[in-house]
């Protein structure tokens, strides 16, 4: 009731705020002296619509929205607003947060707010995803704006977009009009009717690390004005020109607009990015035609990239640069799962599918080859997932900071930053220490004399060639400094508890500590390739642990080889050592040679399709002696070993050569060129 002053609406203090106002913020509506302050508001929690959590807000307030589907438009006529999801930094979170406009005109519309701020919201089904206008100002950041006419619209404003997708909007990604500073960074803009459009531009306008893909018309179009700033973009794939009457800088632009002037340092390369390359109109298994969008070329081993046949069935996996078939699948890729690197991903069969990935791999030309002089030198900038910019030499190009290859040689003399063998690291903890989630670290031959902890990160650390057995010889970190007598109380290889999955030790020999490997609670590494022998103690201990190991062999250790946890342990050659061969191990066991050591070899632990020397005949296990080349030191098998062809029948043995004779070996060497004939 607009005369009473006690209704919900009204002023009862006169204080300039309403009573429902001073409610929410906790003042007292009859005491103009109580002032309200800025306050977090939970939608639906506090208020059931985000539209009426903005109506009861002041400057400075924060607007968290909890996961659901919001089917309203609202208008951000407020300074100093924040609204925001849950979490906006993880985009499981950002894409259950969703406002649904419904067909409005409007998803979000800032009306003359100033430093205001959207993060970690869908925004869908409007004419206008996000409309800026009348001076406003916002930061729009880490949100989805998609199936919009026009994704984000500004008339002569200055929004900062940063950290978004932006997609499928059948209109332009983003439209700009005036010239008005605007900060456009680190943003996949794709599927789109045109990326980015232009009008009344200026050089104020910073374009940079955004990757602008598989657009329908123009990556990038300034209509009139002065070229916006664009530099350390991926332009790529998109069906018209990829710049229209602007330029760029350090930049990978596919049709090579000034990508010929060395003084723009631009290129041409394939950034190689996961499902950008499209298959149109062709026939799944289950018949219908639709386009399916499959993964780069260069980003796998293999090279590969899926090509339907009429009926449905994979045909070939292509190099797109060479266009040689290089393996031929008789299932629909959908359902063929990773075997021996060949396909290590189950492919999206539909062109709008979201899980469009523009990541870049370790191989991208788009590594290291950002501006190196750009000003305040990416000062505070992370990359699309959160990430620190400038993980390597250089910033890299797009919205992703992909992952850095760390080198580290006990003998480099060099600069020892890491980024080369010239430069290398001599301290395999120092690259560690430097290196972020997802890096390689490459190990040359020699011996460090160190312990290592992976400090929870996912990381790879290997040697310069994890199937060379002469390699992992000679690549050895042995804890035991001959210089330093209290060297070896502790383990070789820290895996701390509660660490990131997604960690690799690979190709190495581990040697010379209390133990060789030391798993924490709750963690899963993959252990692939080692020598893990001659600890004093166990030589990998699983604390609730599950990790995987691989094609190691676990020789010589004063106690079990390998102990506790729930391991998935695959063709092992665990001998000779001072303990059980396996210990109180939960997980599964396959295709292992268990021999030689000083107690039951199975203590607490079940295998199958293994050599167990004191085992029974169940489960395709047999307890006859191996035959090493050397039992003291060369674990490859002989000729008439028992151990040849008579894995797990199921087992993928396609890595031995000459097919290896029908059926994986057991021991370290299965599955592997090493194995024996």
């Amino acid at each position: 009731d607009p005369n009473d002053p006690n209704d919900a609406e009204g002023d009862k203090d006169q204080d300039d705020y309403s009573n429902i106002v001073e409610f929410i913020h906790g003042s007292d509506p009859n005491d103009a002296n109580s002032l309200s302050e800025p306050n977090t508001i939970t939608v639906p929690t506090d208020v059931n619509s985000i539209q009426s959590a903005i109506d009861v807000s002041i400057a400075g307030d924060v607007i968290e929205v909890l996961q659901g589907t919001y089917y309203e438009s609202i208008e951000i006529d407020i300074n100093s607003l924040t609204l925001r999801s849950t979490d906006p930094n993880d985009w499981t979170v950002v894409a259950n947060t969703i406002i649904d406009a419904n067909g409005a005109l409007d998803g979000v519309k800032f009306n003359s707010s100033l430093d205001s701020s959207i993060a970690g919201l869908t925004i869908k089904n409007a004419s206008y995803g996000i409309r800026c206008i009348n001076s406003s100002n916002p930061t729009i950041k880490n949100c989805i704006i998609e199936e919009n006419t026009q994704g984000i619209y500004a008339l002569l404003t200055g929004p900062t977009i940063i950290n978004n997708k932006i997609r499928q909007n059948t209109n332009s990604g983003i439209i700009i009009l005036g010239t008005a500073a605007q900060n456009i960074k680190n943003n996949w803009i794709y599927d789109n009717s045109r990326g980015i459009q232009l009008a009344g531009s200026s050089a104020d306008k910073v374009i940079r690390n955004n990757t602008i893909v598989s657009n329908i018309g123009m990556g990038i179009t300034c209509i009139s004005g002065t070229a916006p700033t664009i530099s350390n973009c991926i332009i790529w794939g998109n069906d018209s020109n990829d710049l229209v009457n602007c330029t760029a800088t350090y930049s990978c632009i596919e049709d090579g607009n000034d990508a010929g002037d060395p003084n723009m340092h631009n290129f041409c390369d394939d950034p190689c990015m996961v499902n950008i390359f499209e298959f149109l109109d062709e026939t799944t298994a289950d018949g219908n035609e639709i386009t399916i969008i499959v993964a780069d070329a260069n980003l796998y081993d293999v090279n590969d990239v899926i090509e339907y046949d009429d009926d449905g069935i994979a045909r070939t996996v292509t190099d797109v640069n060479t266009s040689t078939s290089t393996i031929t699948f008789a299932d629909d890729p959908l359902d063929v799962n990773s075997v021996s690197g060949t396909l290590i991903h189950n492919w999206g069969p539909d062109a709008n599918d979201l899980d469009e990935d523009f990541h870049i791999p370790a191989n991208s030309a788009c590594i290291n080859t950002g501006d190196p002089n750009a000003d305040p030198n990416y000062a505070d900038e992370f990359d699309i997932d959160g990430q620190v910019r400038v993980r390597g030499e250089n910033a890299d190009i797009g919205a992703d900071e992909g992952a850095v290859t760390w080198y580290v040689d006990v003998d480099a003399n060099g600069a020892g930053t890491g980024f080369s063998w010239e430069d290398a690291f001599i301290s395999i903890q120092d690259a560690i220490d430097t290196a972020l989630d997802g890096d390689t670290i490459i190990i040359a031959e020699g011996t460090y004399y160190e312990s290592i902890s992976y400090s929870g990160k996912a990381m790879t650390v290997k040697s310069t060639d994890p199937e060379d057995s002469d390699i992992i010889a000679a690549t050895i970190i042995d804890a035991n400094d001959p210089n330093d007598p209290n060297d070896a109380n502790t383990p070789v290889v820290i895996f701390d508890s509660g660490g990131s999955t997604g960690s690799v030790l690979s190709g190495l020999t581990i040697t010379g500590g209390n133990m060789g490997v030391y798993c924490g609670v709750s963690v899963s590494p993959v252990i692939t390739g080692c020598v893990i022998r001659d600890n004093n103690g166990l030589g990998v201990y699983c604390t609730s642990s599950s990790p995987i190991v691989k094609n190691c062999i676990i020789a010589g250790n004063s106690s079990s080889g390998i102990s506790g946890g729930s391991p998935t342990i695959t063709n092992c050659t665990i001998v000779y050592n001072g303990g059980n061969g396996l210990r109180s191990c939960g997980g599964q066991i396959k295709n292992c040679i268990v021999w030689g050591n000083s107690y039951d070899e199975l203590n607490y632990s079940s295998a199958t399709y293994s050599c167990i020397e004191d085992g029974d005949s169940n489960d395709g296990n047999f307890s006859y002696i191996p035959y090493f080349e050397d039992a003291n030191n060369d674990y490859h098998l002989l000729s008439y070993s028992p151990c040849i062809d008579t894995g797990d029948p199921n087992s993928d043995y396609s890595n031995e050569p000459n097919s290896g004779g029908g059926r994986i070996n057991m021991g370290a060497y299965g599955n592997t060129p090493e194995a024996a004939l």
